[in-house]
Formats: structure tokens, C-alpha cells, sequence
């Protein structure tokens, strides 16, 4: 039987798994729904073992290579392993000011660049990734670092993320805790 990804072993359902740890990277509940259903959607099926679409949106992470598309970055390879030389690439060619990470417009002109003629869903997919990421990272000075896409890339962003929005939480309470006690 092929390896069930994470934590899908567990729950009854990804999409449960999802909108329940979703919210811990600080997005809302809409936002939420969407990104769930749109992610599952779309990686369910590719990976699949069967001939069938799974019920349960699973995401089979020992097959997840099948669900790569055209118009990519190109870091992973069609076996699904990580090649750094193409995601330093990224940033040798497109952070031209050599300011440590990309802009939106960087990586707009990044995404025209990966283009593959006729490839409207991979043009979509990797659109749709790179704003997701660009809103997850959300950075206040509009780059983005390359740590940081690494870190989306091996999945510790959003251990990162988690943990930034848990303490920024906690402010919060502490704030309305003193707020509480002046009056």
C-alpha cells in the first residue's frame, strides 16, 4: 500500500487535517476554504495510485512527483528531487539589484520567463503558486527572501509561520489583558 502523506494516516479526512492547521499560519477561514479545496483538488487526483479520483482528496506523498506541471520553477526534477543549482538560478537571474530575494515584479518577470508555449494550466498553477507564497511570506519591505522560498519549498516556513503568529497572539493578549486591568 502506498505511503499516505502527512498526518493523513491519522484523520479521518486531509481536507479536516488542512482547515483545522491552516489557521495557525494566520490566514482567515474563507481564505482557508479555498486554499484547501483548490490545493486537494488539484493534487489529489495526479497522485492517486488508482484510475480514480480518491474521495477523500488524499494527497499520496510517495507518488506526489506525478503531479508536477509545466511552467515550473524546474527545482524539482520529474522523480520529485530538490535541484539547488536551479533554485539559486532563480535568483542569479532574476534579483538583478542583488537585493538577497525577489519582488513581485521579479517575480513576474520569473514567471514569463518559465512560460512554456501553450501550458495555460501550468501558467495558472505556477501563478497561483507564487502569489500564495508571495501573500504567505507577505513581506513588509516587498522581498522575498530566499531563505525564506526555501523554506517553502522543504516545508519549515510554515513551522516559522505557526510560531510568528502564535507569539504575535500572545502580544495581542497580553495587550488586551493591560488594557483590562487599567480600567
Amino acid at each position: 500500500m502506498p505511503q499516505l502523506g502527512y498526518a493523513f494516516c491519522i484523520l479521518p479526512s486531509p481536507i479536516s487535517y488542512q482547515t483545522n492547521n491552516v489557521p495557525h499560519i494566520g490566514w482567515s477561514i474563507p481564505l482557508t476554504i479555498f486554499a484547501t479545496g483548490f490545493i486537494l483538488f488539484a493534487l489529489s487526483f495526479p497522485t492517486s495510485p488508482t484510475s480514480f479520483p480518491d474521495p477523500f482528496f488524499r494527497i499520496w506523498i510517495s507518488r506526489a512527483y506525478k503531479a508536477n506541471h509545466g511552467s515550473d520553477s524546474l527545482t524539482f526534477d520529474n522523480e520529485g528531487r530538490f535541484r539547488p543549482q536551479m533554485f539559486e538560478d532563480i535568483f542569479t537571474k532574476y534579483d538583478t539589484s542583488q537585493k538577497g530575494g525577489l519582488t513581485w515584479d521579479d517575480v513576474t518577470e520569473f514567471l514569463k520567463g518559465q512560460r512554456q508555449v501553450w501550458d495555460i494550466f501550468g501558467w495558472v498553477a505556477t501563478w497561483f503558486e507564487w502569489t500564495v507564497t508571495y501573500q504567505l511570506i507577505a513581506p513588509e519591505d516587498g522581498i522575498l527572501r530566499k531563505e525564506d522560498i526555501r523554506g517553502v519549498f522543504d516545508g519549515s516556513i510554515f513551522f516559522k509561520k505557526a510560531e510568528q503568529h502564535r507569539l504575535k497572539q500572545m502580544r495581542v493578549g497580553q495587550k488586551d489583558n493591560t488594557q483590562k486591568k487599567k480600567r
